[in-house]
């Protein structure tokens, strides 16, 4: 349920838990991709997936994505309004 349906106070705290632990699991996958130089072409809210299940945050969508490789490398293709002026001006 969203915080606006939260019936009280404990229920609103744990809703807000919830959304920080998944906010930090997708911290943690981009700051993972950053450092082994994974280009992921296509981030953009719709490619952030929630499992409530499993308490678990899921990254999909990496039909664009790759490693960096020293040299140039070019963009296949990204999300023109959600990527950076750079990313676009190499597609």
């Amino acid at each position: 349920s969203f915080p606006t349906q939260a019936k009280n106070m404990d229920e609103f705290l744990a809703i807000v838990d919830s959304f920080v632990i998944y906010l930090c699991q997708g911290a943690k996958i981009i700051v993972k991709f950053y450092k082994d130089k994974i280009y992921f072409g296509d981030c953009k809210p719709e490619n952030f997936l929630v499992s409530f299940k499993g308490m678990r945050f899921i990254l999909g969508d990496f039909g664009i994505a790759f490693k960096m490789m020293s040299g140039k490398n070019y963009a296949k293709g990204c999300t023109v309004a959600w990527s950076l002026p750079h990313v676009v001006q190499c597609i």
